[in-house]
């Protein structure tokens, strides 16, 4: 029996499903941290080492909840988990800040891995859903922020949210889950979360090329995301950069997976970063300049973690995972208190520049596992018709 039309559409539509939950849980999760800072009255450096915690729970353990996620095909608990300990995490915030910070940590992390199985499985061989997942992640950090660095975060609005994206998560079908049946090769899939149809998907590489391509891509992250939190070290601090910043990686995002699957992942991560670089590293002060470069450089995230998915097609949360701790391990210099001297256009040009020869270097590993660019396939159908 066919599925039910509208189950179908939420088996197709997972993707931006679970976009609008990263919205909620990142808005949450964020907000409540910078609100623990000024209700409890923390020191400058008991926040700065509240954050940093933050970041180190929320990101850290992924790429393990994704092998857990992966070993038990359970992406769903997982996701529904993550939104429960954040809710309880944003409820006790009066009542001690690293209690807070530790279950929406926590849960964040479990709900991303959850999230991204379903939202990555919509179509494996391809960017544009990786970047309509992660791109609202990026307006909720930044509404969360300006929240709670304003003391204006108030947890129950947001705990109604969780409320109603728990019940989203529970009821809405996932898309065909990569997971072989034990015993098979094949993918299996419950009555309940059947997708539509099934789909050819793409083998994985040789071991070897694959820890290859996945550490080239981790390299390619991981520089990323020093850059990302660098990269407007010099703009002056006020509301143009509070808001510029997460809007440039929305879009970025957002816009990235879209071009990516239509102007090749090599043209689109490559040519954005190699655009990208000039503008960070020698747009100074001028506002303006540096957004757009972040803007640019933010559209090559959903091609790396499409890219670390097509090397490991069976294990999606694991791939999520590990873009992730790469992504924390790039961010972790930046919290030193001398790496700040060494800012300057120099550094960002070098490494935006490796950034982009790195990810350079694993698309081609990939070889015909990248998605050629359209017009390309437009062309050769074209003379295979006229000969």
């Amino acid at each position: 029996m066919p599925p039910r039309p509208e189950r179908a559409w939420s088996a197709r539509h997972a993707a931006p499903i679970q976009g609008a939950l990263h919205f909620v849980v990142d808005a949450t999760s964020v907000g409540t941290t910078m609100a623990a800072i000024g209700l409890h009255g923390l020191t400058l450096e008991e926040g700065y080492g509240l954050v940093l915690a933050y970041d180190l729970l929320a990101f850290a353990p992924q790429f393990a909840i994704g092998l857990v996620t992966d070993r038990l095909r359970a992406p769903r608990p997982v996701l529904q988990a993550g939104l429960v300990l954040i809710a309880l995490g944003a409820g006790l915030l009066p009542f001690g800040p690293v209690l807070a910070m530790v279950l929406v940590g926590l849960g964040n992390a479990l709900f991303h891995v959850g999230a991204s199985v379903f939202a990555l499985s919509v179509a494996p061989q391809r960017a544009a859903p990786a970047g309509v997942f992660v791109a609202p992640g990026a307006l909720g950090l930044g509404l969360g922020m300006w929240l709670g660095n304003r003391g204006a975060f108030e947890p129950w609005p947001f705990i109604a949210a969780l409320g109603v994206c728990l019940g989203v998560a529970s009821v809405v079908q996932s898309p065909e889950l990569p997971y072989p049946a034990a015993g098979t090769g094949t993918a299996s899939r419950t009555a309940s979360d059947a997708a539509p149809a099934p789909r050819v998907r793409p083998t994985e590489p040789a071991l070897g090329a694959a820890w290859l391509v996945v550490s080239l891509l981790c390299l390619s992250i991981a520089v990323r995301a020093f850059v990302g939190m660098g990269g407007s070290y010099a703009c002056p601090k006020g509301s143009l950069v509070a808001l510029g910043l997460p809007l440039a990686a929305f879009g970025g995002k957002a816009l990235g997976g879209w071009l990516a699957d239509r102007l090749g992942w090599v043209e689109t991560g490559v040519g954005a970063l190699v655009v990208s670089a000039p503008l960070i590293a020698f747009g100074g002060a001028h506002t303006e300049v540096v957004l757009a470069g972040l803007f640019f450089f933010q559209m090559t995230m959903p091609v790396t973690l499409a890219a670390a998915v097509r090397v490991t097609p069976a294990r999606p949360g694991f791939a999520f995972g590990l873009t992730c701790l790469a992504l924390v391990s790039g961010s972790l210099p930046s919290f030193l208190d001398g790496t700040r001297t060494l800012y300057g256009p120099p550094l960002f040009l070098g490494l935006v520049l490796a950034s982009a020869a790195a990810l350079y270097a694993a698309l081609r590993l990939l070889g015909a596992r990248v998605p050629e660019r359209k017009g390309a396939r437009a062309t050769r159908a074209s003379v295979a018709q006229s000969a």
